[in-house]
């Protein structure tokens, strides 16, 4: 493991910068007040007034150094690749006005992380993902400094396959989004199929993945030869950005009814509450997907500190100049999003505290 970058401030203290990677205008603005929660809380440890204001830390540290702090960068990917990219190096090479990280925790989409990864093994720079779970990000021959604290997809993979053995399908069709979260899925549970020797169960179609403009003809286009393969399972193996936008498009061809059985990936999310694009109530009797984390014994510990959280905790002056990122103008801009966020949501949804991180 490469020697940790600091920097050592007036009496002798310590300081770790790290970055935090994620899709927070196109997937989710409360990544950015998570990622505040967490460095509250690892504060808690040396901040007297932050333990009287939130409480004891959730997670916590033995034999933590009296002498280190962390310093904490948030960046956006936007979900889009170049974006993700440019905004990593940034950080690996402290060109943004700030020190070069000396971790990265994120990204969001394995599309994003993968090149992040390369990059991150050149720079011998630790990454820690909490949401890419492509198979190939387990070689640890080209990515000898990724770690992610859910299980690969090859996990997943394995759930699907087994559930189609339990239920004695006798084929389904995947519907997967054409990059390295869609395919690597896909793959895997082919995969397994022809180990079985029974490859015929499992077909599938891509999607092309377009994370700046969604050609929507495209889409309904590609779902129709999907719909025309002969199962009535129908497995969505897509990136939740994608799935976005191909929700109206399911719903156009008369897929959310009870005439098919669609089971999704971890990635197809649905939130209830009045500003949702869609929730449970728009998915057909029987839907099913699969979860590969859960809530842990902390998360109500984590769930209290969110709701204490106020949008000057996220967005005021004080947290502006601790957590700006690459530009005043894009943090103001995530500013907005999240002082919006924080006014309708009472909890995040976040991976299990306890889980362990995957090595592979």
């Amino acid at each position: 493991m490469a020697d940790v970058r600091s920097r050592r401030l007036q009496g002798g203290t310590e300081e770790i910068v790290l970055g935090v990677l994620g899709p927070i205008t196109s997937v989710s603005n409360t990544f950015l007040a998570t990622a505040v929660a967490f460095d509250i809380d690892f504060r808690k440890n040396f901040d007297a007034s932050l333990r009287a204001q939130f409480g004891e830390p959730i997670v916590q540290i033995p034999n933590l150094n009296p002498n280190l702090r962390l310093k904490v960068q948030i960046g956006n990917s936007n979900s889009e690749p170049d974006m993700g990219v440019s905004t990593a190096l940034a950080f690996f090479l402290g060109s943004n006005g700030t020190p070069p990280i000396a971790g990265l925790v994120g990204g969001y989409h394995s599309a994003i992380s993968m090149p992040v990864a390369s990059l991150a093994a050149v720079l011998k720079v630790p990454q820690v993902a909490w949401g890419s779970t492509s198979p190939k990000l387990s070689n640890k021959d080209a990515y000898p400094y990724f770690l992610r604290t859910m299980p690969p997809d090859s996990i997943q993979a394995s759930a699907m396959w087994e559930w189609l053995v339990y239920f004695k399908v006798p084929s389904a069709t995947f519907l997967y989004s054409q990059e390295s979260y869609g395919e690597g899925l896909f793959q895997a549970v082919t995969d397994l199929a022809a180990q079985a020797n029974e490859a015929q169960r499992v077909s599938g179609i891509g999607i092309r993945y377009m994370p700046l403009k969604y050609e929507v003809d495209e889409a309904r286009a590609t779902l129709q030869s999907a719909l025309k393969m002969g199962s009535k399972f129908l497995f969505l193996a897509v990136s939740s950005d994608q799935f976005s936008f191909l929700f109206p498009v399911l719903a156009e061809q008369g897929v959310l009814t009870s005439d098919w059985q669609l089971i999704g990936s971890e990635a197809i999310y649905f939130v209830d509450g009045p500003n949702s694009q869609y929730s449970s109530a728009d998915f057909p009797v029987g839907f099913m997907k699969f979860n590969p984390v859960s809530k842990g014994d902390k998360f109500k510990d984590f769930d209290k500190l969110w709701t204490q959280l106020k949008a000057e905790d996220v967005i005021g002056s004080e947290a502006t100049a601790r957590y700006e990122a690459c530009s005043k103008s894009q943090f103001v801009e995530l500013c907005l999003l999240v002082c919006c966020c924080l006014v309708v949501l009472l909890f995040a949804v976040i991976c299990d505290l306890n889980h362990a991180i995957w090595l592979y």
